[in-house]
């Protein structure tokens, strides 16, 4: 009896020993699939994927025989869907990981690129907080998405967006960029102290990001739309709607929360 509980401390031993070892390995070793893996699916990336089913009714079918086939329409539904990539992009994790998957690349960048990107990427966070949006999937909703974010502004996007505690402890959006030409999206820039505290601590639980936003429509867009057969269609009204919530006991990373 003795002897085999040697041998299971011993065991526990071994294995929180290689545990920490896992969790010390540098962000410089990591292969591309665990640079992947932080980026897309980790304490400080969420995703959450939509489906949107819609009427199109200007589907020709012919019926009778050869002789004089008619035209009739149907309606058809079809459905898209667009995945949603909510990321801390003021985490190092996120940005090491993304650098990462560009060096694992089969062309990877030259050396002053990743001398510059390393630098980058190892940067501590600032005084803001910064979450970034960005979409993937059906060109058509991912067009919509993209157009409605383009065309928002900080005053459109202030009174839909912000960052909550567990506690329900909220900070408001300070400022909004509008997503270029990267992966990583749109930007949401929050203030990282609340009441001249750090917004986040250990025993936080949990931290919700949430965007209820409907975008102005163009003005003619706004419009009736016809189809090629002179019917009426109704404008194309969409919300956007995202609940993304993080376990910030997950978010430490080098005995500190980074978020």
């Amino acid at each position: 009896m003795k002897k085999s509980f040697i041998f299971l401390v011993a065991c526990l031993v071994m294995v929180t020993a290689a545990s920490a070892q896992k969790q010390l390995k540098s962000w410089k070793e990591w292969n591309r699939k665990e640079a992947e893996k932080i980026f897309n699916d980790s304490p400080w990336s969420h995703t959450q994927t939509e489906t949107a089913s819609s009427q199109q009714a200007d589907v020709n079918t012919n019926f009778g025989d050869t002789r004089g086939r008619e035209d009739a329409v149907r309606n058809v539904s079809t459905s898209t869907s667009v995945t949603l990539h909510v990321r801390f992009f003021s985490a190092r994790p996120i940005r090491q990981a993304y650098v990462r998957m560009l060096q694992t690349a089969e062309t990877p960048p030259d050396a002053t690129g990743v001398e510059r990107m390393e630098a980058w990427a190892s940067l501590p966070p600032d005084e803001r907080i910064i979450v970034a949006l960005a979409y993937t999937g059906d060109q058509r909703a991912a067009a919509r998405i993209a157009g409605a974010l383009r065309r928002a502004t900080t005053e459109d996007m202030k009174s839909s967006v912000f960052l909550e505690r567990a506690d329900g402890k909220r900070v408001s959006l300070a400022e909004y960029t509008a997503p270029s030409k990267d992966v990583f999206g749109a930007r949401f820039i929050f203030p990282r102290t609340l009441e001249g505290q750090p917004f986040l601590s250990a025993d936080a639980g949990t931290i919700h990001f949430h965007i209820e936003y409907v975008p102005k429509m163009p003005e003619a867009s706004a419009a009736p739309q016809t189809n090629a057969r002179g019917a009426t269609a109704a404008p194309d009204s969409y919300k956007l709607k995202v609940d993304a919530k993080f376990k910030v006991a997950d978010m430490m990373y080098g005995g500190a929360i980074e978020y």
